[in-house]
């Protein structure tokens, strides 16, 4: 895709390849709707309606010859970048690792990739939730509640479509390994 920013109008006409198993295109449709109101709201100077965690937060239904997933995901970043600034894509730029020292606001705003078989998103969401109320803790001196152990052995459902489980799972070593250098 193009490096150029999106205009408003192009983004409510864009189409996509079709997959097979792909994103329900009116949902995706809508999503590009709101953002699209969000640019023009942005040109005229204010603050985008949406967030980065709403962007984390959206899900498509899985459908028969729907937009093809690495496409949307892709414009997805790219729109993201555009409307909250760089660092606001999804991991694959904005991965911490242990020596970044995480904190509780980089854990909420954690964004992932998705896929068409992933990680159900709404779980993922609950422990990220969990470990931002862990690290606050932390910080003010309270006794850990979430330890390392219990990130890496936490399961969620497989659902489609869902977060990349490739980079939860590097994501939630990452977290569980600072979680165990504060625990000694």
């Amino acid at each position: 895709m193009p490096t150029d920013e999106l205009d408003p109008d192009a983004l409510v006409q864009m189409r996509f390849k079709r997959s097979l198993r792909g994103y329900a295109p009116a949902e995706v449709d809508q999503l590009l709707k709101q953002l699209a109101q969000d640019l023009t709201r942005q040109r005229e100077g204010h603050n985008p309606a949406l967030t980065p965690k709403d962007l984390r937060h959206a899900e498509f239904t899985a459908s028969l010859r729907g937009y093809n997933p690495r496409q949307v995901d892709e414009l997805l970043d790219r729109l993201a970048v555009q409307l909250w600034g760089p660092g606001s894509d999804r991991p694959k730029s904005r991965r911490p690792t242990p020596a970044d020292g995480l904190d509780p606001d980089a854990v909420v705003q954690m964004q992932f990739k998705r896929s068409l078989r992933g990680y159900m998103a709404t779980e993922v969401d609950v422990l990220l939730d969990k470990v931002a109320e862990e690290l606050t803790r932390r910080r003010e001196g309270h006794d850990p509640v979430l330890t390392a152990m219990d990130v890496r052995h936490t399961m969620f459902t497989v659902s489609m479509p869902g977060y990349d489980r490739g980079q939860v799972d590097q994501f939630l070593e990452r977290l569980a390994a600072q979680l165990e250098e504060q625990e000694d």
